[in-house]
């Protein structure tokens, strides 16, 4: 099956490495930037007026392709070789809709980011990947294309680079089989560093849930109570709700750590079941 793997960027300065990577195992790359940003070589690229969503990007990069399998990547990933081709191949069985790599640590990763990537991507994380996953994170991501279109792609809905692809893995899951395939390695440089910036991606995260939560109601717990109190009694509890998820897991180090950002998580989901 073909292959065309698109990268929606703040600034493809910042994933030229990534570019070059599957330039060189032969692919063609769409990249949606600003206009305003630099335009890499030996790519399509389709430029946006001003700064879009990575919802509103990637889905036009994927309307601009006409192949069997879309490939999505972040610009903040590096390839632990051919992934592409790799998550490709699982897709002779006419069930598997969606395909995710596996994700590694990388060794610039600082503590913060390391457990951060053991909170919000566990399923994906090498740590503990799960071969069917309940989500698929669209850093590293395979789907196929009729599927895709099928579901009317990425939310735009979604204006910020959170929840967008928890979404659209929820709705492929009505159509067949979403996996992860650990052949497939990516190691993940994650901005911002430290404990405050992780913090408040943590946060954001969180805050999109209920959005995911509204649109996916067949596939999401909800407890029905009105948002407001709902959202006092979830920030209330969020220390204790984080501590049990905490101690549920198998995984071990970063406990601190993955407790606070955890904590977080669940204030922000508190948060924005007021505002959503």
């Amino acid at each position: 099956m073909n292959i065309t793997c698109i990268i929606a960027s703040r600034n493809p300065a910042c994933c030229l490495a990534l570019i070059a990577q599957l330039r060189r195992y032969g692919h063609p790359v769409i990249v949606v930037h600003p206009a305003t940003t630099i335009t890499p070589s030996d790519v399509i690229s389709i430029t946006t007026p001003t700064l879009v969503s990575p919802a509103h990007a990637r889905n036009l990069g994927a309307h601009a392709s006409q192949t069997d399998l879309l490939c999505f990547l972040d610009d903040d990933v590096l390839m632990l070789g051919d992934v592409p081709r790799i998550l490709a191949s699982v897709f002779a069985a006419p069930h598997i809709v969606a395909c995710g790599a596996v994700i590694h640590d990388h060794p610039s990763n600082d503590s913060w980011q390391r457990a951060f990537h053991r909170i919000a991507m566990a399923p994906q994380h090498a740590t503990s990947a799960r071969r069917i996953p309940p989500i698929l994170a669209s850093m590293a991501l395979v789907v196929r294309r009729t599927t895709f279109v099928a579901v009317d792609g990425f939310d735009t809905t979604f204006t910020q680079p959170a929840g967008e692809d928890a979404d659209l893995s929820l709705r492929l899951r009505r159509h067949g089989v979403i996996m992860t395939l650990p052949q497939a390695q990516v190691c993940h440089l994650l901005q911002p560093t430290g404990w405050w910036g992780v913090t408040q991606r943590c946060w954001r995260y969180g805050n999109s849930w209920p959005q995911v939560r509204r649109h996916n109601p067949h596939a999401t717990a909800r407890i029905p109570l009105p948002a407001l109190v709902g959202a006092i009694l979830l920030a209330i509890g969020a220390p204790v709700l984080a501590l049990y998820d905490i101690a549920q897991t198998r995984r071990s180090g970063y406990w601190g750590r993955r407790w606070w950002l955890r904590t977080w998580w669940y204030l922000g989901v508190a948060w924005g079941s007021v505002h959503d």
